[in-house]
């Protein structure tokens, strides 16, 4: 998905002209960022800051470490009641 790592801010925002309007959106138990990406896009293009953060603590999917390699969670993961409980 595009994104842009330490990106300078639109003078839009950056003059106070216009409000830096927010969305925190989490992709829900066993789903991953990548389901969502085009809505994430679509947003953005709206001028949203959008933030989606891939959950590392088992409820997804799967992830990628910082290096870029893909962790892909077993069924399994998914249900481990102490995890749940958290």
């Amino acid at each position: 998905m595009p994104a842009i790592l330490n990106g300078d801010i639109s003078l839009r925002f950056g003059n106070g002209r216009d409000k830096i309007r927010p969305i925190v959106f989490s992709h829900g138990l066993t789903a991953h960022t990548m389901n969502y990406s085009m809505l994430m896009i679509d947003l953005a293009s709206y001028g949203y800051l959008v933030v989606q953060p891939n959950h590392l603590d088992k409820t997804c999917l799967g992830t990628s470490t910082k290096e870029g390699q893909p962790v892909v969670y077993t069924k399994a993961d998914f249900y481990v009641k102490e995890m749940r409980t958290k």
